[in-house]
């Protein structure tokens, strides 16, 4: 449990599945989307997930492309907002329940070039890492740090936490970037509560957030 004061939070969130749609307005430097997804609806069963038309669904909301973003699972422990809680906006994409979980815009370049570029997320969200949690960090040149808050199963469907620990060798990282993986020797916390997240994703889709 953290020591930050928070009106709600979720713990053990650690390995829990979910999956997520972005509804995606594309011009010639950014995408611009909306964020539909599971968490805490449901564990975005597999035939589900599999059987939505995407295209279907981009037509009715008016959305240049819906983007498949999972399966994924959390690589944290714990999920905090202020304030009361959202008003809930769900809808049914063909048999998968979703509600609507913030927007998000994501460089063009960052397309390009498979991930390692920063996507800023309006989410308000307080995400926490456990003392004595393994987590897995991305490092660009300047020293800044990405901790890993998702595996995803989009590219690689055997993508797991043991694959993690190994994930540094198979990373085609640009110059100067690295990888590393350490067991927290005290709570690590990423608050956007009050500002946009930074965000950013490998080639294998794993997203990390800066902190």
């Amino acid at each position: 449990m953290t020591d930050v004061k928070l009106d709600l939070h979720m713990e053990n969130m650690y390995l829990v599945r979910y999956g997520e749609f972005l509804f995606a307005t594309v011009n010639p430097t950014e995408i611009v989307a909306e964020v539909w997804g599971t968490q805490f609806i449901n564990d975005c069963p597999q035939d589900a997930w599999d059987a939505v038309d995407t295209d279907a669904i981009a037509k009715e909301k008016g959305a240049t492309i819906c983007i498949r973003n999972g399966p994924r699972y959390w690589t944290l422990d714990l999920i905090g907002k202020d304030g009361q809680p959202d008003p809930l906006v769900m809808e049914d994409f063909q048999g998968l329940p979703m509600r609507l979980i913030a927007s998000v815009t994501i460089p063009i370049e960052a397309l390009k070039m498979g991930g390692y570029l920063e996507s800023f997320v309006d989410r308000k969200s307080f995400f926490a890492w456990n003392k004595g949690r393994r987590i897995f960090e991305l490092i660009n040149p300047d020293g800044k740090r990405y901790v890993m808050q998702a595996l995803s199963q989009a590219i690689d469907p055997t993508m797991n936490e043991e694959k993690l620990g190994k994930l540094g060798d198979v990373l085609k990282m640009p110059e100067g970037w690295r990888f590393e993986t350490r067991v927290l020797e005290e709570q690590l916390n990423c608050d956007t509560r009050y500002e946009d997240a930074c965000v950013l994703q490998d080639e294998f889709q794993n997203s990390y957030c800066a902190y």
